[in-house]
């Protein structure tokens, strides 16, 4: 079996899930309003414009199942955070698996954004790596999806101030406790307000690469750094198994209605301090982060437009 190599991890360029979350601010995505069913959440995320978000069967080194998310972008390209396959090197290249509507894809190569940080160690070090902006990998499959839609990428710079609807396959739990443990990972999607885009959380600055959203309280206010602290009816926050999921806005000036804002990362300590523990439980109040797709669109293009017999570097 052929281990995820050098010349297949393309290093052109941060908070995965359990698997990971020792060393860096997992993500977090299916933490829901307190005072809401979950069925509603769950059926959100089921909606046919999101076929396009996929499921990561991951394990860990001491083979504990675990999951992230990613979102296809091209019949053969996939989205999703560069720490989830980063965290997750070890494995063979053709272990990775990539699920759409209940069909199996593997990984045929894997190119992490080139400014990524390859360290690994430490929280700091994780939570650098998605205030940076650069926390995305493309995975080119070994076949075509051939039944589910691509997403389609969000090529304007207007996502602030829009709702959005978060997609991905992270952990149930609830604004007032948080992430439920044990683990239950579970598709649902949510709504949240695009509030900001970077910016300085004590000495943490962030980049416009970035995208913020904070998961506020139907009983809290104060517990909002930003925007409107008024929660949308599905106000949804924050779980490990989300890493790798999508935003979307709806768009209609084109004729495609949902678009691709943002990819899922990690969260950004309102304080800047990745070990208080307020910042990282999925409680009312977490801040959100995504990496930014208007931002790196760039990148992305010059990828999926390389020739499909070109070497890796």
């Amino acid at each position: 079996m052929k281990k995820l190599s050098e010349p297949n991890l393309v290093l052109l360029s941060c908070a995965l899930v359990l698997a990971v979350a020792h060393h860096a601010c997992p993500s977090r995505g299916g933490v829901i309003r307190h005072d809401r069913s979950a069925s509603a959440y769950q059926e959100l995320g089921s909606k046919c414009a999101f076929r396009c978000v996929g499921e990561m069967p991951l394990r860990t080194a001491s083979a504990r199942s675990t999951k992230a998310s990613c979102v296809l972008i091209a019949p053969q390209w996939v989205l999703t955070a560069a720490h989830v396959v980063k965290g997750n090197d070890w494995m063979a290249l053709e272990d990775y698996q990539f699920i759409f509507d209940g069909q199996s894809f593997h990984a045929a190569r894997v190119i992490i954004h080139p400014d990524f940080d390859r360290e690994l160690g430490g929280v700091t070090k994780g939570l650098a790596r998605t205030a940076a902006g650069v926390d995305l990998a493309l995975v080119k499959l070994t076949k075509p999806v051939r039944n589910v839609r691509p997403a389609v990428r969000y090529r304007d710079s207007r996502e602030i101030g829009k709702v959005m609807t978060k997609v991905g396959h992270g952990t149930a739990g609830d604004g007032i406790a948080g992430y439920h443990r044990p683990f239950l990972f579970e598709r649902r999607g949510g709504n949240n307000r695009i509030d900001a885009a970077g910016g300085a959380f004590g000495d943490l600055l962030v980049s416009n690469s970035v995208l913020l959203v904070d998961f506020d309280s139907p009983s809290d206010s104060e517990s909002s750094r930003l925007g409107d602290p008024t929660p949308l009816e599905l106000e949804i926050g924050c779980s490990p198994g989300d890493s790798g999921g999508a935003w979307f806005i709806r768009d209609d000036e084109d004729g495609c209605a949902w678009k691709l804002v943002a990819v899922t990362s990690g969260w950004i300590p309102q304080d800047g301090d990745p070990y208080n523990p307020q910042n990282n439980t999925g409680m009312y109040g977490t801040i959100g982060a995504g990496m930014r797709i208007s931002a790196l669109n760039a990148w992305i293009d010059e990828v999926i437009g390389m020739p499909s017999d070109e070497s890796t570097p």
